[in-house]
């Protein structure tokens, strides 16, 4: 990737393997002349941050990709709530084994 190649005022992470699998982050900036010099340090103190955790901690983020990929996946689905008969038979007092626990009333 050329740093030419990014739109103005554009930081780019760009994530791949060598040939033994290892991760290789590299992190491209291409800022306008004009452009403001806080928010140009803060987006490179930015990439330069993404760019040591996709190189160090690589694990730990496909593990949090992974978890946001099952979670789009439950998202995706409708549910709904039917509860058991057991679960409504104790919610309407008949079964008497069931002992309430709603932090006022200490069993001890």
């Amino acid at each position: 990737m050329n740093v030419e190649d990014l739109s103005p005022n554009t930081v780019a992470l760009v994530v791949s393997l060598d040939s033994d699998g290892s991760i290789i982050a590299e992190s491209y900036a291409q800022f306008e002349e004009d452009f403001d010099a806080d928010t140009e340090r803060y987006l490179c103190f930015l990439i330069r941050g993404l760019s040591m955790m996709a190189g160090a901690g690589d694990n730990a983020m496909a593990t949090f990709g992974g978890a946001l990929a099952i979670a789009d996946e439950y998202e995706e689905q409708e549910a709904y709530f039917e509860p058991a008969d057991e679960l409504l038979d104790v919610l309407n007092g008949s079964d008497p084994k069931v002992v309430p626990i709603n932090g006022k009333k200490r069993l001890n």
